[in-house]
Parts: structure tokens; sequence; C-alpha cells
């Protein structure tokens, strides 16, 4: 299915409120599953291994595009999940039972908050340099099981709330000299 954002002014309005204004990115998902023999969670009868993700359609929130990444059954594969239990992964859970992504533009700079159903993110700053770093702009919430919902096979709704667009700044007045 499509993101929907709002909060959003009208597309290429060009306003203030384009950067400033909260606006909120939802993604539903329909034909998750979860296959109570294997434990894990199947997109539309197909197994999505560990360390594969889904990817919504490109959209724009708070004046940049991106996509948002779903990993069903983890962010890491199998094995180094294994290796990474007991390290230090810089706030990343590798027992989670998911993880949602956001991935932009090289050079922008948001504050967000990720959401995957009723769980919620800490509100946390994000650069994307280009290079693939992960650690703030993925979250994994906290639970090591997915929610009876999946179980039911109900559309899981995840998504991020941009709190500011922290790299577009107003024009300033040039300093007297």
């Amino acid at each position: 299915g499509r993101v929907e954002v709002t909060g959003a002014p009208s597309e290429g309005s060009g306003s203030k409120a384009e950067y400033e204004e909260p606006q909120r990115a939802r993604w539903t998902i329909s034909g998750l599953q979860l296959n109570l023999k294997l434990r894990q969670v199947e997109y539309r009868g197909i197994i999505v291994p560990p360390g594969r993700y889904l990817q919504s359609p490109r959209f724009a929130v708070s004046g940049v595009e991106g996509v948002l990444r779903f990993w069903p059954n983890g962010f890491w594969s199998s094995v180094t999940r294994r290796e990474r239990r007991d390290t230090e992964l810089g706030g990343l859970d590798a027992n989670s039972w998911c993880a949602v992504g956001l991935f932009m533009a090289s050079g922008s700079r948001l504050r967000l908050r990720f959401a995957v159903g009723a769980d919620k993110s800490e509100a946390r700053q994000c650069y994307w340099d280009g290079n693939s770093s992960v650690v703030h702009q993925v979250w994994m919430p906290s639970d090591r099981e997915p929610p009876p919902s999946i179980e039911r096979g109900d559309d899981l709704t995840l998504g991020v709330d941009v709190l500011r667009n922290l790299r577009h700044t107003p024009a300033t007045r040039p300093r007297a000299r």
C-alpha cells in the first residue's frame, strides 16, 4: 500500500510549514500473518527471512523524499543475531521481533519518532550521510514476539512522526559589520 502523510501542507507549497510543522507518515501493510509452527511472520504467505525487509513506495515528508523499510522477522539474519546477542548495539535490540527504518536522501537531518502498531520510539535526531549508518535511522521495539493482531492477520500500520526538519533553516539577514 501507499504511505499516507498527514499534517503536510499542500504539495509544492514551499511554505515554512512544509519544513517546520510536525508531520506523520504511516504505511499500512496487509497480508502479514504469524506462522505458528515456525514462529515467523509471513507476508502474503511467504516467510520473509530474518534480515530481509519490505520497502514502502517513495513519499515526501517535511520536504524530503524517502522510503520506509520494515523487517518483519528482525533486522539481523539468524547467524548475525546470535553473534550480536551480547554486544552493545547503540540502542538496537538483537532480540526484537521486528525493525522499522527510514531511508532519506544524503544530507537530510530530522528529529523524529518511529511507530510500529501502538509502540513508539523515543524522539531522536537522525542524519543521513550516505554511508548507510543505521543506528538512529532504524528502531526496534522491545517486544520479542509479534502482537496478537499479526496472529489474526490484521493490517499493521507503521511509520514515522517527523517532529522537525533540522536541515531546512529559514533565511537570515546578514549581520551588520
